[in-house]
């Protein structure tokens, strides 16, 4: 059982995961580790119970350890809370690449300590305590990596009570196998990140030669490249720590753009045409406002007038019904009319059954 957690690091990360737990199970002891102001803050925030008197008590007393700080200070925490932890202890930890710390917990942890590698895929672009925000979790993917050789159906079985605390966040949990995440990660997150950096710096380089290039990049250009705007403080220990699926990717994306630059030389477009309907097929299979490696929720969209209590309205005739709004999106308005909500419900049954209820209140609604 689960009564006691201590986290390290109470940023964004572990001040959110806090709040969080704390507002779903109130029962939980939750210890904070980190700086003297930091750890002020967060009992402010009610982001944990206790301020830790020193690390290797924390993490002796505790249940569950999380850690929550970037993935080199984590690896190096795992030789630190090794030697004061004990044994059926739990540590888990919320960084973005899994096996380099499901290594460090094999050699560093001791044989009766339990490592559960977390991803929860979220996060802001602000980060400290001042900005933890205890709905940070909600709905997003939680990926878990059991431990090496135990399967799904027993993990689930016997480590319940953790998957619950986890659960408590809001967080919609997938387990995965480490080497797996970390595959998937380099192609889905990794690569594109490097792919917009290539991209940007491509035209960028052309600016003398062209200068009204950086005028005419809207559109298409400007959505594909958004995230080239991201820090390399924030990206550094991630390449570092999945270097060789990151190096695959490039190599795969590499050997698919060589292809098409020969079938440009050799004129050759029909073979041009199957790429482009390979690419749409694939695109295709991707469900709209899916949020990370999830099935995506059920999706309806609801016209909504422009007058006072319109919203209450619309969300009141669903808590009625015991139909639950898992996320919701305003996706556009004109004022004086009305706009257009975005509902994202758990499954495709529930979005059948908010149709209905929507309809018979009068309201617009439709699913793609």
């Amino acid at each position: 059982m689960i009564n006691r957690i201590c986290i390290i690091g109470v940023g964004l990360m572990g001040g959110s995961f806090g709040l969080s737990v704390r507002r779903s199970r109130p029962d939980l002891i939750v210890t904070g580790v980190d700086s003297e102001d930091v750890l002020k803050k967060a009992l402010e925030r009610r982001a944990i119970t206790a301020a830790a008197e020193s690390l290797s008590d924390a993490v002796a007393e505790a249940d569950l350890v999380m850690l929550c700080t970037p993935v080199m200070e984590s690896i190096a925490l795992m030789d630190e809370i090794g030697q004061s932890i004990q044994n059926e202890t739990i540590v888990s930890d919320v960084c973005s690449v899994k096996s380099p710390l499901q290594t460090a917990a094999e050699i560093s942890l001791g044989d009766g300590v339990i490592f559960i590698g977390g991803h929860p895929m979220t996060g802001s672009e602000k980060s400290g305590i001042s900005h933890a925000d205890e709905f940070l979790y909600e709905n997003a993917t939680y990926v878990l990596c059991p431990p090496t050789g135990v399967s799904d159906e027993y993990f689930s079985a016997q480590f319940g009570d953790f998957i619950d605390v986890i659960g408590s966040t809001g967080g919609r949990i997938l387990l995965m196998e480490a080497r797996k995440h970390d595959r998937i990660a380099a192609q889905i997150s990794h690569l594109p990140q490097l792919v917009a950096i290539a991209l940007v710096n491509s035209v960028g380089a052309k600016r003398e030669i062209d200068p009204e290039i950086l005028q005419l990049a809207a559109g298409g250009f400007r959505d594909m490249t958004r995230i080239a705007s991201s820090t390399f403080d924030v990206w550094r220990e991630i390449i570092q720590s999945n270097s060789t699926p990151i190096q695959e990717a490039l190599k795969s994306l590499s050997d698919e753009i060589d292809d098409l630059r020969s079938l440009l030389a050799s004129d050759d477009y029909q073979a041009i045409e199957e790429r482009f309907q390979s690419a749409e097929d694939t695109q295709t299979a991707i469900r709209p406002r899916s949020k990370g490696f999830m099935q995506p929720l059920a999706d309806i969209f609801v016209f909504v007038a422009d007058k006072p209590g319109a919203i209450y309205d619309m969300a009141g005739r669903l808590t009625n019904e015991q139909i639950n709004i898992k996320d919701i999106e305003l996706l556009k308005i004109r004022e004086g009319t009305g706009g257009t909500f975005r509902l994202g419900l758990e499954t495709d049954a529930e979005a059948d059954r908010a149709m209905i209820v929507m309809r018979e209140g009068g309201y617009k609604v439709h699913r793609l």
